[in-house]
Formats: C-alpha cells, sequence, structure tokens
C-alpha cells in the first residue's frame, strides 16, 4: 500500500518556521546541559564573595552550597564578565582564596583546598641565656654539643636559634663564655625545644681579667711617660730655654708622682733612668728658697722652670719646676711637674703634674695627675686623675677619676667612682662602681654599681646594682638589681629586687624578697612578699570579691598579692551603719577547679542609731570553699568565726545589733555566721 504525503505550497511557510523553531531549541537544550558552559555577563564593584556567587548563581540558574565560615570575611570583590563562561568566572572567583568547586548531583559545592602535609625534616633548638645574678643576656656564649661539636653562637640579647637535621635527637650540649663557668645540659629532642640557661660568674676569670687589665693599664701609662718624657726633652735644651717663659700646662703631663719619700721632688716622681737625662737637659736645680713677683722676676730669674725650691714667696705669681716644702703666693702659683708638701694661694695653685700635701686657694686647686692629701679651695677643686684623701670646696669638687677619701662640697662633687665619701649640698654623681656613702640635699647619681648608702631630700638614682641602702624623702630608682633597702616614699627597682622596699610606692619588675607599703606593684613574685594596704601583682592573685554573710553583712573586698599571701581591702554595709576592714588571706587549689581561702579580718564598725551613733571592732577567720566556672569567675561560700569589741560608746542590750555577746554587761561577743557570693579574678 502506498501513501503520498503532499504539502501544499500554501502551507510550506508554516512547516518551514515550525522546523526551525525545534532545531534552535533542541540546540539550546543541549547547549545547556552543564551550567558551567553557560554565558554570563556580571559586573559588581565592592561586592562580597557570596554576593558574587548569588548574582552567578542566578544568571546561570544553578543552586551552590558552602560552609558560611568559608566565605565570611571576603569582601571588596570586583568582577567585570561579559558573555563569558561561568567556569572561567568561578576559577577567576575562588582560585586567589584557595577554595575549589564541584558539582554534587544538581548542586555546586564550593570547599577548602587542601594543604599539604609538610615532613618535619629539622628540629628547632631556641632559647636564651642569662646572668643568674643581674638578668643580663649575655652574648658571645659558645654553644657546643659531646658530638656535633659548635653549633651557635649567642647574639646581642642572648638569643640563640639552631636547626638541627632530624626531629629525635639526643645532645650533650656545653655552653661557654671567657667570663662564666661552663654550664652543661642534657637535651631530648623531640620536635622543637625552647631553652632559658642561666650562667654564674666565673671570679677566678674575672680577677685574671683584671689582673690582665691593669698590667695592660700600666704599661699604657709606662709608654705615656716615655712619649712624654720624649716630648719634654725635645721641648727645650741649654740654650733655647734662655728667654722663654714656660706654659702652664706642659707636654710633660703623665709622670706618676703617687709614691712618697722624704727625698727631693726628681728622686721621688720620676724613674731612676729618666732623672739623670732630665738632669742634663733641663739642668734641674734644688734651691733652698726663692721670691718672685712674677715667673721671670724673682730670685730664679729665666731658671724657673727648672728650680725645685725648697720655699717660696710669690709676691703676684711664681713657676718652678716643682716645690718641695711650702709656697705661698697672692695670686697663683704654677707647679710645671708636682707638688710635695704645702701650697696657699689667694686666688690659683695649679700643678701639671701630682699632688701630695695640702693645697688651699680662695678660687681653684688644679692637679694635672694624682693627688694625695688635702684640697681645700672656697670654690672648685679639679683633678684629671686620683684622689686619695681629702677635697673640700664651697661650690664643687670634679674628679676625672677616682676618689679614694672624701670629697666635701657646697654644690655638687663629681668622680668617675672609687671609695669614700660624697657630702655635697646639692648633688653628687659617679660615673663608675662607687663603695661608701653619698649623701646631699637634692640628688645622688650613680651609672654603675653602688655598695653603700644613698641619702638625700629628694632623689637617689643608681643605673647599675644596688648593694647597699638608698633613703630620702621622695624617691628612690635602681636600674638593675636591689641587693639591700629601699626607704622613701617611692621605690622603684627595673629589674630584680632581692632585699627591702619600703615605702607609700614599692615598685619591682621581679621581686625575691620584701615589699612593705602603702601600695606595692610587681610583676612577678618568685620568693618573698608583697604586704600593703593594696598589691598588684601582674602574675598573681588578684580578685574583686562582693558576698553576704548570715548577718545581714554586705561585703565588697580586693584581694592582691600571691596565693601564698595576699592582702584585703574591703568595705560592708551593716543594718544602719557601715564597716572598714583590712586583712591578709592565702588561697590553696585542691584542683583546677576548686580550691579553699582563709583569711583573717578586722573590721571597724560604725552604726547610726536613734540613741547615739555606735562604733566597735570586730574580728573575722574565714574559711571559704571556691569553685571556678570560667577562669575570670568563681563562686564561694564558707564559714566565719567572729568576736566583735564594743566601743567606749556602747549601747545598752535592748539596742538590736547584729552581735551576739554572753551577758547584757559584757564588751565583747563571739558567734559563727556563714557567708557566699561571687569573686572576679584576674
Amino acid at each position: 500500500m502506498n501513501f503520498k504525503f503532499k504539502i501544499h505550497k500554501r502551507h510550506l511557510g508554516l512547516w518551514s518556521f515550525i522546523f526551525l523553531s525545534l532545531l534552535c531549541l533542541s540546540s539550546e537544550i543541549i547547549g545547556s546541559g552543564s551550567p558551567l558552559k553557560r554565558k554570563v555577563s556580571v559586573e559588581l564593584e565592592d561586592a562580597s564573595l557570596k554576593e558574587a556567587l548569588d548574582a552567578l548563581a542566578e544568571q546561570a540558574n544553578f543552586d551552590y552550597a558552602f560552609n558560611a565560615k568559608l566565605l565570611a570575611g571576603i569582601y571588596n570583590i570586583s568582577i567585570s564578565a561579559k558573555n563569558e563562561e561561568v567556569e572561567a568566572v568561578l576559577d577567576e572567583l575562588l582560585t586567589k582564596y584557595d577554595l575549589q568547586y564541584r558539582w554534587l548531583g544538581s548542586q555546586l559545592v564550593i570547599y577548602q583546598k587542601k594543604k599539604e602535609k609538610k615532613i618535619v625534616t629539622v628540629s628547632k633548638l631556641y632559647g636564651q641565656v642569662w646572668d643568674a645574678s643581674s638578668q643580663q643576656a649575655i652574648s658571645g656564649v659558645a654553644i657546643q654539643d659531646q658530638r656535633l661539636g659548635l653549633i651557635g653562637t649567642t647574639k646581642d640579647n642572648g638569643g640563640f636559634s639552631i636547626e638541627l637535621p632530624t626531629p629525635n635527637f639526643n645532645l650533650n650540649l656545653s655552653f661557654s663564655h671567657p667570663k662564666y663557668q661552663n654550664k652543661r645540659l642534657k637535651v631530648k629532642l623531640r620536635g622543637d625545644r625552647e631553652l632559658q640557661v642561666r650562667m654564674e660568674v666565673d671570679q677566678v676569670a674575672l680577677e685574671k681579667e683584671k689582673a690582665l687589665l691593669d698590667s695592660l693599664q700600666a704599661l699604657q701609662e709606662e709608654q705615656q711617660f716615655l712619649d712624654s718624657l720624649e716630648q719634654a726633652l725635645a721641648w727645650t735644651n741649654d740654650t733655647s730655654a734662655v728667654g722663654e717663659i714656660s706654659p702652664i700646662v706642659d707636654p710633660v703631663n703623665a709622670f706618676d708622682f703617687s709614691n712618697v719619700s722624704d727625698r727631693t721632688m726628681v728622686k721621688l716622681f720620676l724613674p731612676s733612668n729618666a732623672k739623670e737625662e732630665i738632669d742634663k737637659k733641663y739642668q734641674l736645680q734644688e734651691r733652698g728658697a726663692q721670691v718672685s713677683v712674677m715667673p721671670v722676676l724673682g730670685s730664679n730669674f729665666l731658671n724657673g722652670h727648672r728650680s725645685i725650691n725648697k720655699f717660696s714667696l710669690n709676691l703676684v705669681s711664681g713657676y718652678s719646676a716643682a716645690t718641695d716644702g711650702f709656697e705661698l703666693g697672692t695670686v697663683l702659683n704654677i707647679n710645671r711637674f708636682g707638688m710635695n708638701g704645702v701650697q696657699v694661694s689667694g686666688l690659683m695653685n695649679v700643678v701639671g703634674g701630682s699632688t701630695s700635701g695640702v693645697q688651699f686657694a680662695t678660687l681653684m686647686n688644679y692637679s694635672k695627675l694624682y693627688t694625695q692629701g688635702l684640697q681645700f679651695s672656697f670654690m672648685m677643686n679639679f683633678n684629671r686623675m686620683q684622689v686619695e684623701g681629702m677635697q673640700i670646696a664651697g661650690f664643687s669638687n670634679n674628679i676625672k677619676g677616682e676618689i679614694r677619701g672624701v670629697q666635701l662640697a657646697g654644690i655638687n662633687n663629681g668622680s668617675r667612682g672609687g671609695k669614700g665619701v660624697q657630702l655635697a649640698g646639692l648633688w653628687n654623681k659617679t660615673k663608675d662602681d662607687f663603695i661608701g656613702w653619698q649623701f646631699t640635699t637634692i640628688s645622688n647619681k650613680a651609672k654603675k654599681d653602688f655598695y653603700g648608702i644613698q641619702t638625700s631630700a629628694f632623689h637617689n638614682e643608681i643605673e647599675g646594682n644596688l648593694y647597699g641602702l638608698q633613703t630620702n624623702l621622695l624617691i628612690n630608682s635602681v636600674s638593675d638589681t636591689l641587693k639591700g633597702v629601699q626607704v622613701a616614699p617611692f621605690n622603684i627597682v627595673g629589674n630584680t629586687s632581692k632585699g627591702f622596699q619600703v615605702g607609700g610606692l614599692n615598685r619591682t619588675t621581679t621581686l625575691r624578697g620584701v615589699q612593705l607599703g602603702l601600695v606595692n606593684v610587681a610583676d612577678t613574685v618568685e620568693s618573698g612578699f608583697s604586704l600593703g594596704v593594696v598589691n598588684f601583682i601582674r602574675n598573681g592573685y588578684t580578685a574583686l570579691e562582693a558576698g553576704i554573710s548570715s548577718d545581714a553583712i554586705v561585703n565588697l573586698k580586693y584581694k592582691g598579692g600571691t596565693n601564698q599571701l595576699y592582702s584585703i581591702l574591703s568595705v560592708g554595709m551593716i543594718d544602719e551603719g557601715i564597716r572598714y576592714g583590712y586583712g591578709l588571706g592565702t588561697a590553696w587549689d585542691l584542683a583546677s577547679w576548686m580550691g579553699i581561702n582563709f583569711d583573717a579580718n578586722a573590721f571597724y564598725d560604725q552604726i547610726d542609731t536613734d540613741i547615739l551613733p555606735y562604733t566597735g571592732w570586730t574580728a573575722a577567720l574565714e574559711a571559704d570553699l571556691y569553685m571556678k566556672l570560667t577562669d575570670h569567675f568563681e563562686i564561694y561560700f564558707g564559714g566565719s568565726f567572729n568576736t566583735h569589741f564594743k566601743g567606749d560608746n556602747y549601747l545598752p542590750t535592748e539596742v538590736a545589733l547584729p552581735y551576739k555577746f554572753s551577758h547584757e554587761t559584757s564588751r565583747f561577743g563571739q558567734w559563727w555566721s556563714y557567708q557566699g557570693g561571687v569573686r572576679f579574678r584576674f
């Protein structure tokens, strides 16, 4: 059977339209099978990642799933896509945030890229090395292992960081430094490990070093002497010296005149091998006496700089090689090499070398080298090197070297360091270690260690360690370590306090002693205790309490100190009055979440009644069990044994009071009570 299908010409156009429409629709369905291949156009600025994904999902008609934490905090996204595939846009959006995507069923799932696990191939040994006494970091410490040898050295801050090739290592370490005793440690390394190493000072090594430095100093002084001697010999001779007036400060400036004998100044102060050359070149002469008006107008005429005088009388001023006896001048005495005896001037004494004896001047005594004896001036005494004896000045004593004796000045004393006593009207200052006593009205300052007593009205300051006592009416300050006593309204220790601080406010970084004051402040208490009205221990025990007792008394308390000992400051509300209290307590942890407090308190009670005001004292012994709900919040409950003492204006027993008395005439009562409350720990 044959069937023929004929399309009339007039229907041909309609059938062509239907065919083309079906073809386009099928191609669209086939092309849109994967949402990743769909094309979108998106324009966004300063949008969040979620807003960008919502825009893509809406245009491409797909759903997506994600963990909210992955998209949180991702903002400021700007994107411009025109007729681009969804896949390309997603890659651009997610790759920079380590996010990935994949299709699960009909949903696009966004997840975080898995991080590759690192295989540990090395272990790190790190830490710091400290001086056990001063707590200062030690640089240049050599770190050695028995098998590996030298593995590192400490830096300027005492720190070290060493990487070892395997995570499992047993080390036999040795820490060595020329000034410290060797430190040996056995370390089992199972991953990264921190070490805090403390080394003790090697006293034997320090003594050897000091002896070596003294020897070097002696060699330097000897070399300076030889150099100065050579300059001096070249400075003048028999012919060129005639007619010259020598300057106050000659090139001869480094003779050591510290050894005193009964012989003349040249024999006393010059080495024997130098004396012969000096005598030959300078023709030094010993003279019994000389009288002068000016350096060249006198009995020695032009040869004053060669004369060693037993007695000198300078009507205005005089100039000589040395004085070995007595010199008197109305204005100025000048000794080129030294002075042994007594020197008196109406204005100034100047010695180009060393002085042994007594100098008296109205304006200034000046000695270029050492002084042994007494310097007295109404204005100033000045020495470029060491003084052994006493300096008395109306204004100032100043020594570039050390003082070994007494400095007494109306304004200030200054020295490099030394041993002795400094007494000044305004301030004393030392630049090196000092042993002795400093007393002044304003300020004492030592730039290094101080051994002794500092006493002033306002301010004592030590930039090193204190081994002794500081006392004044305002503030004591030690930059490093206190190994003694501070007594002042304000006491400050920059590093460690290993002694006593007594004052209104005591402050230290690390406490290994005792603080007694109104307010005590410390970062850490390693040993010892703080006893004050208020204690602030940063790494200690600090708490605020609010509680109520069975006597209907509401108490607010501040506790500060350490677990071993803390102070208690409290205020309470009685029915018609108020109470103030102070006490001490201790806290014992029974477990990580609970413990016991034992407190002893004394209260002063004031109660307003209709008859007359009532005052009394209450002593309370408390024991509380506390439970930690968080690191900073606790609840507590416990019992208390109370003893109340009536004041002089005690009331008849018919007046209602929160106290229990044994009988009507009793002046004290005792009873048990219980209490509870909340505590905030800081």
